[in-house]
């Protein structure tokens, strides 16, 4: 049995990117990770250093669009939502696109997760704050992947 999980973010999709990677290197058999933005764009270097210093590979180039998946009609058992609805970031827009796309078939999730691109101090502590938002996705994740497994286990 297999569980498809759609990560989505505002802006590029670095969030969720994030969160899609670290799924897949959990290794989770049956479990499906795919990765979407708001919009498209580059991913910085600092998220993909920090990916990079952990073993993991995140690529320049945002993910596809949430409408891609859509217009794709690709199924979802899960549509997580990695944004901070305390800032500037169009939450309440993605949330309602979210809702309104996936939510038929989805159960949808959010996770408060700050943007890269909030991180408003500089040198050490701006990585630090990275590495500390990369650190909540990964717990998010690991918290995540539990919940389904029990799920599995407990629907036999």
């Amino acid at each position: 049995m297999s569980t498809k999980i759609l990560y989505v973010c505002t802006f590029w999709g670095v969030r969720s990117q994030i969160a899609k990677l670290l799924t897949d290197d959990l290794n989770e058999p049956g479990l499906i990770a795919d990765s979407a933005g708001f919009e498209t764009g580059k991913i910085g270097g600092l998220p993909r250093e920090i990916m990079n210093d952990r073993g993991i590979d995140l690529p320049s180039e945002a993910p596809d669009t949430l409408f891609k998946f859509a217009r794709n009609k690709i199924e979802y058992d899960y549509v997580i939502t990695l944004c901070n609805q305390h800032t500037q970031e169009n939450y309440s827009v993605l949330f309602n696109v979210v809702d309104t796309l996936f939510n038929a078939g989805a159960e949808v999730i959010h996770w408060n997760i700050p943007d890269f691109m909030s991180i408003e101090a500089s040198g050490d502590a701006r990585r630090v704050a990275a590495e500390k938002i990369v650190s909540t996705i990964e717990s998010e994740v690991h918290k995540f992947v539990r919940v389904v497994r029990e799920r599995h286990l407990a629907a036999g």
